[in-house]
């Protein structure tokens, strides 16, 4: 609220703003408030629409989803390769959710979002070649402990874990 009352033209802003509604259940307005800063979506900055593609998702409009990621896929940012990569995994297109978190990791090393997903898509793709990465990876996660990672790292890497456990 402090953000949007001091700096509401921001993309920082309404990315936050988008996010407080999606967590709230209200992905439509979320979409509604982007649209406030630019009405086409893929003329808006990243973060917020990442947080647009994010919304669709909430929304379970998988086609609208991809429309937004397929627009970010090369951005070189970790933040959109992450979304992609989450979005890939969606549609269970384990392959371009590999290379987008790749990518990710790629443009930021210490992306943890994009090392647990990463983490998840190996394990549920059954991709023996790669269980070492998989492995070093939720370790990591783990030994940053849960004030070092957010919600959305601890929640990836408890799936990674617990498929990991499973097998």
């Amino acid at each position: 609220k402090k953000a949007m009352k001091h700096a509401s033209d921001q993309p920082g802003s309404v990315a936050a703003e988008m996010i407080w509604l999606r967590q709230g259940g209200k992905a439509d307005e979320a979409i509604a408030a982007a649209k406030k800063v630019n009405s086409d979506e893929m003329q808006l900055p990243i973060s917020v629409r990442v947080q647009v593609g994010r919304s669709y998702a909430a929304l379970k409009k998988v086609p609208e989803m991809m429309k937004i990621a397929e627009s970010l896929k090369d951005v070189p940012d970790p933040g959109a390769q992450s979304f992609v990569g989450e979005a890939y995994r969606r549609i269970g297109d384990q392959n371009r959710a590999r290379a987008a978190l790749d990518n990710a990791m790629k443009n930021e090393i210490d992306h943890d979002p994009s090392r647990a997903l990463r983490a998840l898509v190996i394990l549920e793709a059954d991709d023996t070649v790669h269980f070492n990465v998989a492995i070093d990876d939720l370790n990591t996660l783990k030994e940053l402990g849960k004030d070092a990672v957010g919600t959305r790292q601890r929640g990836y890497a408890s799936l990674g874990l617990a498929v990991m456990g499973a097998r």
